[in-house]
């Protein structure tokens, strides 16, 4: 029923010129605008991707210093501790 109801509101079809794709953009840009669940779920991946971006490249250095380890080791303390938490949070 949902996809009935998707291709009765955008049309599907594969014979579907650019312009008529292009005349529907704003009417599918407004529809996921509106939807705060979307919305919030690409707020929430933005962030953790910043913080494991940040993750990645000064904990290593933060490492290095504090226990006097290669740069390699460092990097794969971090790599696999990242690894880690990615398995072990919950999923959406």
């Amino acid at each position: 029923m949902g996809q009935k109801k998707t291709q009765a509101k955008f049309n599907l079809d594969e014979s579907v010129s650019v312009s008529q794709s292009l005349k529907e953009l704003p009417t599918a840009i407004k529809d996921l605008a509106t939807r705060w669940t979307f919305l919030f779920i690409c707020l929430e991946q933005s962030c953790e991707a910043m913080l494991l971006a940040g993750f990645g490249a000064f904990v290593p250095k933060i490492i290095e210093s504090q226990f006097s380890l290669s740069p390699a080791m460092a990097a794969v303390i971090v790599g696999k501790s990242g690894q880690f938490c990615h398995i072990s949070r919950n999923p959406h």
